[in-house]
């Protein structure tokens, strides 16, 4: 592969399709080196600093070991959820989840607990923070996020099209944020209040999603970078 400054970009790929080594011309390669049941062991980069994994007999990663030797671990449910994360100080975050195992509550390592609460459908309703202030998310009829309201109770309302692409955003202040969609939906401009010029950011809004740090058999290289 070449990218558009012209560095070529080589993958070396073993018996089954995993990348084991990827190399350019500027100079050594990246190793990838794997166990027999296809989870990713370790990642040598092109300055020989190796990061480490483990894992258990179900394929969930143990524990991960960075170039300077400091380990994060993670702990499971029966079910194969991350319920405990501890740092290499030896800090631990934990997390619950509710019946359909979707998170519901994250305590971090000085014991303040955050709650997510969810409706009928597993939208996030509210988030309520350790030190007990309220996030609150209304949606439509057709499940998009209308209105975000933060704990001192200021709202943020976002306007979508007839498309139903997110068009706009009303500060509490009333102030807006307008979002220009070329033919094919993408968003090519955003104004900040009239007349304000375009600038340059994309602040869509949308709702919370909540999920663990967590690692299944057969875990593969998904960034790759090249000098």
């Amino acid at each position: 592969m070449t990218n558009t400054l012209g560095v070529t970009t080589t993958f070396t790929l073993d018996r089954i399709g995993r990348v084991t080594q990827v190399a350019t011309a500027a100079g050594p390669s990246t190793v990838y080196e794997y166990d027999v049941a296809g989870n990713l062991l370790s990642v040598t980069d092109p300055l020989s600093r190796t990061e480490t994994f483990t894992y258990d007999a179900a394929g969930h990663k143990l524990s991960e070991t960075n170039a300077l030797g400091h380990t994060t671990s993670y702990g499971y449910d029966a079910v194969g959820n991350v319920v405990a994360l501890t740092n290499a100080r030896g800090n631990t975050t934990s997390f619950m989840y509710d019946h359909n195992n979707r998170m519901s509550a994250v305590t971090d390592p000085l014991g303040g607990t955050t709650q997510m609460l969810r409706d009928a459908v597993g939208r996030t309703t509210s988030v309520v923070n350790a030190t007990g202030q309220t996030t609150q998310f209304v949606y439509d009829p057709q499940g998009r996020l209308v209105a975000v309201t933060n704990g001192a109770g200021e709202t943020t309302q976002i306007e979508y099209s007839p498309a139903g692409k997110q068009t706009a955003m009303v500060a509490p202040s009333g102030g807006r944020i307008d979002l220009t969609l070329d033919p094919l939906g993408r968003v090519s401009q955003v104004h900040e209040g009239p007349p304000s010029p375009a600038i340059a950011t994309t602040p869509v809004v949308t709702a919370p999603v909540w999920s663990t740090p967590t690692a299944r058999r057969g875990s593969t290289p998904t960034t790759i970078w090249v000098a």
